[in-house]
């Protein structure tokens, strides 16, 4: 278990997330946020897999964040 990917996601999130607005396209828009934190994550060298441990498909995060507005998985 990687504390470390749930903790990136989190950060990401956080800073690049913003929970107060509606995304009427919740699906499309996670499709768009899961790639750039795909890139973002090889970026600081974190792997995809080590999310995806801790969060399930990052894309199905990402809309369950979106569509709840809560960025705790």
């Amino acid at each position: 278990m990687s504390q470390r990917g749930l903790r990136f996601f989190r950060n990401w999130i956080a800073a690049n997330v913003d929970l107060t607005f509606s995304y009427p396209y919740g699906t499309k828009r996670a499709q768009m946020l899961a790639t750039a934190c795909r890139f973002d994550a090889t970026a600081s060298q974190i792997g995809i897999q080590e999310i995806e441990d801790e969060t399930g498909d990052l894309e199905d995060a990402l809309t369950r964040v979106l569509e709840t507005r809560n960025p705790v998985i």
